[in-house]
């Protein structure tokens, strides 16, 4: 290939066709682009250029997101975006990379019964997302088990207080909780000692 110099550029004399060039830049990415110039137009090329380092974190991303190692995929997606901060893929993927993350924790937590560990990644999950069906069916769902489970403790607790209760009272007999004393007039008064 030839160079042909920096951008920006002007070029006369091009003959016309197909042509296939490179746009490189120090620290960027090389791009490859086919060019179709016409004959007596004034043809021009405009193409934005990514950073090596950026494409590469968004390289190993993927394919931490394919393992599923979302954890390592966020920081690499962070990483990216430190460098690219308005990208809309990297914002896109991140986002994405996140609710997945949320997900896998919610049903983690769920598994364990910790359901208001769950709610609260629900919620991170749908302040992400405020449409997502899924998280919101997941998250009704946590509530509602939450409150069971709250009901069910509660209950229990009761119970326990009720059993310890009962179990002190069985162990006093009624002749050593009482005594009988005869009175002045003769009569049995029975006081507790």
């Amino acid at each position: 290939g030839q160079v042909w110099g920096r951008s920006p550029l002007l070029i006369s004399d091009v003959t016309p066709g197909e042509k296939k060039l490179w746009l490189r830049l120090d620290a960027c990415e090389p791009v490859p682009l086919t060019v179709l110039i016409k004959d007596g137009e004034r043809n021009s090329v405009s193409q934005r250029l990514f950073r090596t380092a950026y494409v590469l974190s968004l390289q190993r991303a993927n394919a931490l997101l394919g393992k599923g190692a979302l954890d390592e995929a966020i920081s690499e997606l962070q990483n990216a975006l430190a460098i690219e901060p308005d990208d809309k893929t990297a914002k896109g993927m991140l986002n994405d990379a996140k609710i997945a993350r949320g997900f896998a924790k919610a049903e983690a937590f769920e598994k364990k019964k910790d359901y208001a560990a769950g709610i609260i990644e629900l919620h991170l999950i749908l302040a992400i997302e405020r449409q997502n069906q899924k998280a919101a069916d997941m998250l009704d769902r946590l509530k509602w088990l939450d409150a069971t489970k709250t009901n069910v403790e509660r209950r229990a607790r009761k119970d326990q207080a009720k059993k310890y209760f009962d179990s002190l009272c069985g162990r006093i007999t009624e002749s050593t909780l009482f005594e009988e004393h005869e009175n002045d007039a003769g009569l049995m008064t029975v006081l507790p000692n």
